[in-house]
């Protein structure tokens, strides 16, 4: 007899597992690959808890997150228009409302996508489709504040005065002061005003000149700090060329008069010159506001911004860049068009990458203050699409990114396509059931970089709804063109519309506005219901499935007897495993004995008396089985094996006694003193009255009660009714070391003609 093992399961995902290597899988649910010496181990992801469960769900309730990230030691939240972050202090989740009171994005809905960048204590936000830029700062107390990024241009609505024959020129510019946290202070100006075609801002008058100007008011539409913006005025010596401040005063007024002092108007004159000059003197550019925009990145102290609106063109192929360490500023001429609508913009080593729809494009940026130099680029992918700015991640390595036939990844100079083998099944979560891309489905994908685990993350939508699974990219195993992948579920209540990894934990926002985190410590995930509270949720069991490759033993002409398969596990927990043998691709499949491991009493459990000192809780060890193959599913020239939660039975009336059945109030009562355990929400009773063929899920636990689900009608009353509970247990995981069948050559697959000498078949 000879064997053949499956011992490494680094190789993740394929689509196609005939001509696979052997360390691939057909599928990988619900597992992380774990390095051991000669290969990865696939062990059970870590379970999920509520965050906080004093504030488990964001404040507007039942809104679906959008976006997470961290920064600085803060968890922001995003959902529609409102920005949350958490105070710790408080265990709460706090709005972060404008100056005003407005949300922090008034123009963003529930289906928005968010890009942002972070650079010294600011993030800068915007969304599609051509938000208006956001700043979020942490001031010196340790609080988000959200502005507006950028200053309007000041717009000149009257000069007055007396007196003639001289020429002075006036702008005005808008300023605001702000610390963060290290007391660093921030002084942003706006672009000075430009000359009005209705109304010169050239002044032929005397001393003392009043200028009128528009004060910036939010309504309900923008974030601008109106109390603390102050509005400074320049001006020129009669003649001159070089503006001076002339005054300031707080951005309310509405007026500003000029009026150096002096006893003439020469007098006037010199004294202006002696006063600070305006910042764009020497030809400095001027400081325009960004214009709404898609996307945003942050690198080098330069922020860019891709998919622009200039107020009459929707300008997708543009990107512009912030002055250098402003980022906020960003002048008119420093802007370059691609060929391709900008969907992400990235960095690796300070080279800038523009992620067009279907192109990829290395930016050159050799501007300076003045203006001068330029803003190009290099084109160096024709094929790498992109479907996502929020599914664009930045690593040490390079940049990767979703794309909408696949994951990508590029240092700056050449782009690779990381999930060859796994393409068909990644293009259903991009396209729709005609084959065609689904722009808003894409849309949705998100991604994040876990340095602890050395891993990325991507959020997908497998289903019909919404976000569903998470597909991770385990880079341990290197960056190639079939690079080892696996994925997340968790059915319905599993919906991660938004994540973050905070020092390695995963956090994420659901599609119901609640927060929860993943703990290598839990086995089970809460089972979401929006009509209790988050205390009162049962749990449910993380259903893992490996299926390995379908493998010929070396031979595809050969004909095998495999009767048997031994398994190796690590036990941390209890284990109940179901084998499945698939024969010859899905021609015969076979159903293998569970394999049951009771050894490890998990903490907490309901059913132990807990203080006895002779019964230990969470002591694994190995678990070492063998399980012979079904009849029918012995022979086969390729063999397939499923890994996957057993459904087992878990309690009856043998050990709890028999039950009454009222099957108005669909509810089994115990005849006796004895209780149900509270973690059988989720699981199902079968009956001796139909000879256990009809299961009821159970929905309540109350005592020695079980209340039923039963849609259908099928309860009907008895008493001294036998009962069994049976389920997925929750709280097990495997942790799968190897698995080895047995085998013999058995003879050739079709047998050889050899009767005809010549001519046709059969003659």
């Amino acid at each position: 007899m000879q064997s053949v093992a499956f011992e490494d399961f680094s190789g993740g995902l394929t689509d196609y597992p005939l001509s696979a290597g052997k360390n691939k899988c057909k599928v990988l649910d619900n597992v992380l690959l774990r390095q051991y010496e000669g290969g990865g181990k696939p062990f059970t992801r870590p379970g999920s808890l509520i965050f906080d469960p004093l504030a488990p769900q964001l404040p507007t309730g039942n809104q679906r997150i959008s976006t997470m990230f961290e920064y600085k030691g803060v968890l922001f939240a995003q959902t529609s228009q409102k920005l949350y972050w958490y105070k710790k202090s408080t265990n709460t989740w706090e709005d972060i409302l404008g100056p005003t009171g407005n949300n922090a994005f008034p123009q963003a809905t529930t289906s928005s996508r968010f890009t942002y960048g972070t650079w010294n204590f600011h993030v800068l936000l915007t969304h599609t489709p051509y938000g208006k830029p956001k700043k979020v700062y942490i001031n010196n107390s340790g609080i988000p504040k959200v502005v507006e990024a950028g200053l309007p241009t000041p717009v000149i609505t009257g000069i007055s005065g007396s007196g003639a024959g001289h020429s002075r020129i006036i702008k005005l510019v808008f300023k605001v002061e702000y610390t963060t946290s290290g007391n660093i202070k921030f002084i942003d100006y706006s672009e000075p005003s430009l000359p009005d075609p209705l109304l010169s801002n050239i002044y032929v008058g005397d001393y003392p000149i009043t200028v009128t100007y528009t004060s910036i008011a939010n309504s309900t539409s923008f974030n601008y700090d109106t109390a603390n913006i102050k509005l400074e005025a320049y001006c020129t010596v009669d003649n001159g060329a070089t503006y001076y401040k002339a005054g300031e005063v707080d951005n309310s007024v509405g007026t500003i008069v000029i009026n150096p002092p002096g006893a003439n108007q020469a007098a006037k004159d010199a004294a202006l010159s002696l006063l600070p000059v305006i910042y764009t003197s020497g030809g400095i550019v001027g400081n325009a506001s960004p214009l709404p925009s898609e996307v945003v990145h942050v690198v080098d102290e330069v922020a860019y911004y891709g998919g622009v609106y200039d107020g009459t063109q929707f300008l997708e192929y543009r990107v512009m860049a912030s002055v250098a360490s402003d980022i906020d500023s960003v002048p008119s001429t420093f802007y370059v068009d691609l060929d391709d609508k900008v969907v992400g913009i990235s960095s690796t080593k300070s080279n800038v990458v523009a992620l067009g729809r279907f192109t990829t494009c290395r930016l050159q940026n050799n501007q300076d203050e003045l203006g001068q130099g330029f803003l190009s680029y290099e084109r160096i992918s024709d094929t790498a699409s992109c479907a996502s700015g929020g599914g664009v991640v930045q690593t040490l390595y390079g940049v990767f990114w979703a794309g909408f036939d696949g994951i990508y990844y590029t240092d700056g100079y050449e782009v690779r396509k990381l999930n060859r083998e796994y393409d068909r099944t990644y293009k259903t979560w991009t396209h729709d059931e005609n084959g065609d891309i689904d722009y808003v489905k894409a849309s949705k994908i998100q991604g994040r970089y876990s340095k602890q685990a050395n891993t990325i993350t991507w959020s997908v939508q497998k289903g019909l709804v919404d976000i569903d699974t998470l597909y991770i990219l385990d880079l341990t195993y290197g960056i190639r063109e079939n690079s080892s992948f696996t994925t997340w579920s968790g059915g319905a209540p599993f919906s991660p519309t938004a994540f973050e990894y905070v020092n390695g934990t995963l956090i994420r926002g659901d599609s119901r506005g609640y927060v929860l985190y993943h703990d290598d410590a839990v086995f089970t995930d809460p089972k979401i219901d929006t009509m209790l509270a988050a205390s009162a949720w049962a749990t449910s069991t993380i259903i893992y499935n490996i299926t390995t490759i379908d493998y010929d033993f070396g031979t595809s002409v050969t004909r095998k007897y495999v009767p048997l398969v031994v398994v190796a596990c690590d036990a941390s927990t209890n284990l109940s495993l179901q084998i499945t043998s698939d024969s010859d691709t899905g021609r015969v499949a076979g159903v293998l004995r569970p394999i049951r491991s009771k050894s490890v009493i998990p903490w907490g459990v309901d059913s132990i008396y807990w203080g006895d000192s002779g019964i230990p809780w969470n002591v694994g060890g190995l678990v070492h089985e063998k399980r012979r193959m079904p009849h029918g599913s012995l022979r086969c020239n390729y063999k397939s094996l499923t890994f996957t939660n057993a459904k087992v039975a878990l309690v009856s009336s043998d050990k709890l006694g028999l039950a009454s059945i009222n099957g108005t109030l669909k509810t089994l009562t115990l005849n006796g003193a004895l209780l149900f355990a509270p973690s059988s929400v989720g699981y199902f009773v079968a009956l001796a009255q139909d000879n256990y063929v009809i299961e009821y899920e159970i929905s309540t636990v109350s005592g020695g009660v079980l209340t039923l689900i039963d849609s259908a009608g099928n309860l009907v009353d008895a008493v001294g009714m036998a009962w069994v509970v049976r389920g997925y247990p929750k709280g097990e995981v495997l942790n799968l070391l190897n698995a080895t069948l047995n085998y013999e050559m058995f003879g050739p697959t079709q047998g050889v003609y050899t009767s005809a000498q010549s001519g046709e078949v059969g003659s």
